[in-house]
């Protein structure tokens, strides 16, 4: 049973580098699969659990806190088209407070639940337009307001991502139109 500083080279060809206790994976070290992901940060008997880095052979990387070997905790998870996401994980999965990062330029900063947009949140599209309120499940759903890059603006209610309910937008010339929206059309 190795106890210290070590090196093991797995039959599969995977290897690992770095402190075990009683056999086991245990303190700091780096292990790499045949595939070309790896994982350097800490362990606990046998399992990634702390601080760590993952790297997928496909490019992806994430930076942050394992429990039993899943993001779990805060990190910052980094796709290989260029989107980044900073903020809370549970069971790898966004869930919590976190900021998206997307390659278009677009940022959503707010709740996260099971990987959607969920709760209060800002999202600020890479066309300049920006929307401060709720969501459920990725979609703009119940208050919230957004204001166009032309200026013009609307507050009250959304459903699916479209002005449904009672709502006042104001257009880029001044124009009022306060009442009631059906599917982002103006009833009166």
């Amino acid at each position: 049973m190795p106890n210290g500083f070590g090196k093991l080279i797995y039959s599969d060809g995977d290897t690992y580098e770095g402190n075990f206790d009683h056999g086991k994976l245990h303190g700091t070290g780096k292990y790499t699969w045949t595939s070309g992901s790896s994982y350097e940060g800490d362990w606990l008997n046998g399992d990634r659990t702390g601080k760590g880095t993952y790297i997928w052979s496909a490019g992806d990387k994430y930076i942050g806190d394992f429990v039993d070997g899943v993001r779990t905790g805060w990190g910052k998870y980094i796709w290989s088209d260029g989107d980044w996401y900073e903020g809370e994980f549970i069971e790898g999965v966004r869930t919590g407070q976190g900021t998206m990062h997307y390659s278009s330029g677009s940022v959503y900063s707010g709740e996260w639940l099971e990987g959607n947009r969920h709760g209060q949140g800002t999202y600020t599209y890479a066309a300049g337009h920006v929307y401060v309120g709720a969501w459920e499940n990725g979609d703009r759903k119940g208050y919230g307001s957004m204001i166009w890059s032309d200026g013009s603006s609307y507050e009250g209610e959304w459903l699916d991502n479209k002005r449904h309910g009672y709502g006042k937008y104001v257009n880029k010339s001044g124009t009022v139109f306060e009442g009631q929206w059906l599917n982002d059309v103006f009833q009166g």
